[in-house]
């Protein structure tokens, strides 16, 4: 098994946010319970539940919230997914909606999900 590929868990507590950084590329399945996914820079936000799941393609950091705990699974997405070629990547470090900005902005106010 590839352990790029690997599906690491993320436990979100009711009532508690959790934050994950660079998440270009990244796919976000729910696996019990429900979150709501905002991603910084994207005008939609998701409410994922129990078998649902979202390829998220922005490079900005994401928060998940759920009222009564969810357990999700992420991993990076396939090829298919994943954004554009690396011009868009580098283009990408001077978007002003770079989740280093906006992971320092709530640094102290949502707890960091482990890596």
């Amino acid at each position: 098994m590839n352990a790029q590929n690997a599906w690491n868990t993320l436990l979100v507590p009711g009532g508690t946010s959790r934050l994950l950084e660079h998440a270009a590329g990244v796919e976000l399945q729910c696996r019990s319970g429900s979150a709501w996914i905002t991603q910084l820079g994207d005008d939609r936000d998701v409410v994922l539940t129990s078998g649902r799941s979202v390829v998220l393609s922005l490079p900005t950091a994401i928060v998940m919230t759920s009222r009564a705990g969810a357990t999700l699974s992420y991993r990076p997405a396939g090829p298919q997914h994943r954004p554009g070629g690396w011009l868009k990547r580098v283009l990408g470090l001077f978007d002003p909606r770079w989740s280093g900005a906006a992971a320092r902005s709530l640094r102290g106010r949502v707890r960091r999900a482990a890596p």
